[in-house]
């Protein structure tokens, strides 16, 4: 075929390929949750270091303060929370 409209993707052309591809961007979004490591183990909550981290401004460990304060303050919740502005501002 001479000039003309280029081929639709829904109309394949024979011998020839074709790709669609979406642009892919990568955003990183970082939370950081600053505190101290306490010398002795506290609460019965959480998991891993949870026992061991009292984060700044507070003085119970994350395994006292519970599941749903740990939630607010955790490097996890923050990064979730700069990750829901992006979403919700694009």
């Amino acid at each position: 075929s001479g000039g003309g409209n280029p081929p639709s993707f829904a109309e394949p052309t024979e011998g020839k390929q074709s790709e669609i591809r979406n642009p892919v961007e990568t955003v990183l979004f970082e939370g950081l949750c600053s505190g101290r490591i306490s010398l002795h183990p506290a609460g019965g909550g959480g998991f891993g270091y949870d026992p061991l981290f009292v984060p700044a401004g507070h003085t119970h460990s994350f395994a006292e303060l519970g599941q749903a304060v740990k939630n607010t303050l955790s490097h996890r919740a923050r990064a979730l929370q700069r990750l829901r502005q992006y979403l919700t501002s694009t």
